[in-house]
């Protein structure tokens, strides 16, 4: 079956992935000036991003959401801490 005019559904276009360029599509940390970020996927393949950043307090924290904005927030407003010898961009 040729897929070649395909597109991967995003959430903004009604299907169960994140933003092109976020989670498991963005570039790799050392080489943006964005934040470390990955995907996670449910059990019913629902892609979430996952981020590292600074949260209120300035600790490293992790959070999920369905965009990266939504994952800052998360990481920011959050208590899901990382170790203090955790720095992503070693």
């Amino acid at each position: 079956m040729d897929t070649s005019n395909e597109t991967t559904p995003t959430r903004e276009t009604g299907g169960d992935r994140v933003p092109e360029g976020e989670g498991i599509s963005a570039p790799f940390a050392a080489e943006s000036d964005g934040p470390p970020q990955t995907s996670v996927f449910d059990g019913a393949g629902n892609e979430s991003v996952v981020v590292l950043a600074e949260n209120k307090d300035g600790r490293m924290a992790e959070g999920t959401g369905t965009t990266l904005d939504d994952a800052l927030k998360d990481a920011k407003e959050g208590d899901t801490l990382l170790g203090d010898a955790f720095n992503p961009r070693h």
